[in-house]
């Protein structure tokens, strides 16, 4: 269930529990005859408040299987309290099978094919704990055809819009570029789906209240929609390099998919070529394929004329990324700069080897995401 939740949550909605899109539980009926599953179908339809129904004999997804399911609301007891008062809205979703075809579902060839798809994923750098995630965002695109993307396009506007208006109160200044970027990016993917910028004008004036306008200073003109204001750039940092002597950081280098390079140290500025390092100073390389920074700390600096005993890198998937001389005996770090939700860190401001702050922008674009674990499964084969 957590894997349904973390499938249709977005990166921006973290701080939200997503229970409005929680399968409470799921049932599974077999049938050995079609038309008792017909009849199973018309029992839950007159008995129970459906949802939703998924006739998969009707429309099969990408990967054949027919079945029907249908999601059912019910009004259950909260087990915690005794009071009428305390009922909660339970959702099931119950998958009605032929028996004779789920047999074939399990069989071994298409248990092959399973595993093939999996030796797939894993040579794509997907962790064996995340495949059923992945089976279901793989099932999703395939499944998609250009009017459904088109649908989603618009759809994601509408979310966007609904999560602005629920946090619009707390939108200061600080976050108000970062919001309206994603606003409009959400726009843009729109309008690069086929969807018609007059009517995503009128989803905009319709869903979004005066006070969201006035917080993000947006003004919907229909020659001058959002798409005409400068989209954000979204960097992908690809490649973080760096020159390590037996107890120090020399200097830092970011590489970037579109071949620009950021270089950080004590005294040089960002954007020159690094010194020269010392006698005996290592590289250090770290590949970020698919994935990107959102955190930073750095160890002691002193008087070294370096970035200090050492510099760690936090990424979105998890991993730890340390940098320090290869003597180093890693105490606790000084200093820790993050982003927040849908951003990561581009750059790093450096005074005198200190980090005092970092530059940030809006996570990579899937489609740079795709692309950068394309080339890593490239690579690997």
């Amino acid at each position: 269930l957590s894997e349904e939740v973390i499938l249709a949550q977005r990166i921006y909605e973290q701080q939200d529990t997503a229970a409005h899109d929680l399968v409470a539980s799921r049932l599974h009926a077999h049938f050995t005859s079609l038309s008792d599953l017909r009849d199973a179908w018309d029992i839950l339809e007159t008995s129970f408040e459906v949802i939703w129904v998924n006739n998969r004999f009707r429309e099969p997804d990408a990967f054949g299987y027919p079945c029907v399911q249908i999601a059912v609301k019910q009004q259950v007891q909260d087990p915690r309290h005794c009071s009428k008062e305390c009922v909660l809205a339970h959702i099931s979703k119950i998958t009605l099978h032929y028996e004779p075809l789920f047999q074939v579902k399990i069989s071994v060839t298409a248990e092959d094919l399973h595993e093939e798809l999996q030796e797939a994923l894993a040579k794509c750098g997907i962790d064996s704990s995340s495949f059923d995630l992945a089976e279901a965002v793989v099932a999703n695109v395939l499944d998609c055809t250009r009017i459904q993307m088109q649908r989603s396009a618009v759809e994601e506007v509408e979310r966007v819009l609904a999560f602005l208006e629920r946090y619009a109160l707390q939108i200061g200044e600080k976050e108000r570029d970062t919001v309206k970027a994603l606003l409009w990016d959400s726009v843009a993917q729109a309008e690069a789906m086929g969807c018609a910028r007059s009517n995503l004008l009128k989803i905009l004036e319709r869903y979004t209240s005066h006070f969201v306008k006035a917080t993000l200073g947006i003004q919907l003109v229909e020659d001058k929609g959002p798409s005409a204001e400068v989209l954000p750039r979204r960097p992908v940092l690809t490649r973080i390099s760096a020159m390590v002597g037996p107890l120090k950081v020399e200097h830092l280098e970011f590489h970037f998919k579109d071949g620009l390079r950021k270089v950080f140290s004590a005294r040089v500025l960002l954007g020159d070529a690094p010194r020269e390092s010392s006698k005996g100073a290592q590289e250090i390389t770290f590949n970020l394929r698919g994935d990107y920074i959102v955190a930073v700390e750095q160890g002691a600096v002193g008087h070294s004329s370096s970035l200090g005993v050492q510099v760690i890198f936090f990424t979105a998937k998890g991993e730890t990324l340390t940098i320090a001389g290869r003597k180093h005996h890693a105490p606790p770090s000084r200093v820790r700069f993050e982003v927040d939700n849908a951003e990561q860190i581009v750059g790093l401001e450096v005074e005198f080897g200190r980090i005092v702050g970092i530059q940030s922008a809006l996570i990579p674009a899937v489609e740079d995401i795709e692309a950068a674990l394309t080339e890593l499964c490239d690579d690997r084969t």
